[in-house]
C-alpha cells in the first residue's frame, strides 16, 4: 500500500486543560487521522487539498483506508463538517438531505471500522455566503445562525459521535479581536458556552464537546 499521510495529535493542551487536570496516563493521548480530502480541490498554491465536505459521494475506497488506519493503531478520525453544505441558506429548517445522509454514512463507516469520529463544527473561516449576508463574529445574526447550525448538527449526528469540537482554529477571530477589543473572541466564548450546555443537556453521558484554539499535532508517515 502506498504511503499515507496522517496526523497524530496530542490534545492534552486543550482537552485536558479545559477539564483542569494534567496528563497522567497513556489513555490521555489519541492518534488522530483525517480528514478525507478532495483531490480535485486545492485550498492553496502549495497543493494542499480541501477537506471532504460531502458535496460529492464518499470515496469508494474509504472503508479500506479506515481499516488500514485502524491496523496501524489510529483511534480517532477527524470529520470537519461543512456549515455551508449542510445549510446552504443558513436556515436549519432547510438542510441539504443528501449532505446529511452523506455525513451519517461516513460516521457509521468509521464506527464500524473501530474508529471514533472527532467531529469539527467549524474551522477558521466563516462561509463567504453567510459573511456577506450577516457580517462577521461581531454580528448577533451570525452568532444566532451558527448556534442554529450547531444544534442542528448535534441533533443529526450526536448519536454517532462522542467527541466534538466547536472551533478548531480561531486565528481569524483572534486577529480580528486585536482591532475590536477582543469583542469577537468574547462573542465566540459565549456562543461556545451555549452550545456546550445544549450538547450536555441533550446527550448526557454520551461524550464530550471541547473548545480548541489550536490543535497540537505531529505529522507522521505510515508505510
Amino acid at each position: 500500500m502506498e504511503k499515507l499521510l496522517w496526523l497524530g495529535c496530542l490534545y492534552f493542551l486543550c482537552i485536558l486543560g479545559s477539564q483542569g487536570r494534567g496528563v497522567k496516563r497513556q489513555d490521555d493521548f489519541v492518534l488522530l487521522a483525517g480528514p478525507l480530502a478532495q483531490p480535485e480541490l486545492r485550498t492553496s498554491s502549495n497543493g494542499e487539498h480541501a477537506a471532504f465536505d460531502c458535496s460529492q459521494p464518499i470515496p469508494a475506497n474509504s472503508i479500506l483506508y479506515f481499516e488500514y488506519l485502524r491496523s496501524k493503531g489510529v483511534t480517532h478520525f477527524k470529520v470537519p463538517l461543512s456549515w455551508v453544505q449542510l445549510l446552504p441558506t443558513g436556515l436549519s429548517s432547510k438542510p441539504q438531505p443528501g449532505v446529511v445522509r452523506c455525513y451519517q454514512t461516513l460516521l457509521k463507516q468509521l464506527l464500524e471500522e473501530g474508529l471514533q469520529p472527532l467531529v469539527i463544527l467549524h474551522g477558521s473561516d466563516v462561509p463567504e455566503s453567510l459573511r456577506s449576508r450577516y457580517g462577521g463574529w461581531e454580528s448577533q445574526w451570525l452568532l444566532e445562525m451558527f448556534q442554529q447550525y450547531a444544534e442542528f448538527a448535534l441533533k443529526e449526528f450526536g448519536p454517532l459521535a462522542q467527541s466534538w469540537v466547536t472551533f478548531s482554529d480561531l486565528d481569524e477571530v483572534l486577529h480580528a479581536g486585536q482591532a475590536a477589543g477582543d469583542h469577537h473572541l468574547q462573542n465566540i466564548l459565549q456562543l461556545n458556552k451555549k452550545i456546550y450546555q445544549f450538547y450536555h443537556h441533550n446527550f448526557p453521558g454520551n461524550g464530550e464537546l471541547f473548545f480548541f484554539t489550536k490543535m497540537t499535532c505531529t505529522t507522521v508517515i505510515l508505510t
